[in-house]
């Protein structure tokens, strides 16, 4: 899904939850994708940094997308994508009742680690033509060289695993006159058996206002309304 379109588009999300819990998970991202429209490609670089307690995560990534057309408006893309990460766990910030617990040490320790994903992004329709209605689908995977993530200076026991993760995307949009409406389902899935759903429904007014509403299976509700 990488720059989809005919737009340069770029972008900026802060996540902070649990708010009043010290070392509550936060998450800052930024992103910019550019579309090479002649050349039937785009590209996108995304920079990110999470942290959650004591584990602070900060990578980069390059993502790369050709698109091929199948057809009268109709478009499949394929894309790649490299994430170099750095990770820092500092164990002088835990505290636990079980001085036998694993995590549990008396320094800072940093790993680096390189991986990869890829997908694949259906659209029934071509760029020039969003305007108009379509379907779409598609299946993407993160993490696809799985692998150890220790810190032998806090404790060489203590082991993050890295897991594979997978998304699935299908939705439909249906246009009006001088408006649209959308409608989506995602599947997230992480190793281990651990499988999320979010759906989402989208109403758009051209160079007026949108609004939008999304449900998922941890039983949150959000509620989205923005002005052009």
């Amino acid at each position: 899904m990488t720059a989809p379109w005919t737009n340069i588009e770029t972008q900026a999300v802060y996540h902070q939850q649990w708010l009043g819990f010290e070392g509550a998970p936060a998450t800052l991202m930024a992103d910019f994708q550019a579309p090479l429209v002649p050349q039937h490609m785009s590209l996108g670089l995304r920079l990110q940094q999470d942290e959650t307690g004591p584990l602070q995560q900060t990578g980069i990534s390059l993502s790369y997308a050709y698109q091929l057309e199948l057809g009268y408006n109709q478009r499949l893309a394929i894309g790649i994508m490299a994430n170099g990460s750095r990770f820092r766990f500092d164990a002088t910030s835990l505290n636990a009742d079980d001085p036998s617990d694993l995590l549990l040490g008396s320094m800072e320790g940093s790993s680096q680690q390189l991986n990869f994903g890829m997908g694949i992004f259906y659209t029934s329709t071509d760029v020039e033509d969003y305007d108009e209605p379509y379907f779409f689908a598609g299946l993407a995977a993160q993490q696809l060289v799985p692998g150890e993530l220790r810190f032998e200076t806090v404790n060489e026991l203590a082991n993050f695993n890295r897991s594979f993760h997978g998304f699935g995307l299908i939705g439909y949009h249906f246009e009006q006159d001088y408006s649209f409406f959308e409608t989506s389902l995602q599947v997230l899935y992480a190793a281990n058996n651990i499988t999320h759903f979010q759906l989402g429904i989208q109403y758009e007014q051209y160079d007026t206002f949108w609004m939008g509403l999304s449900l998922d299976s941890s039983f949150r509700t959000g509620l989205h309304i923005g002005f052009i």
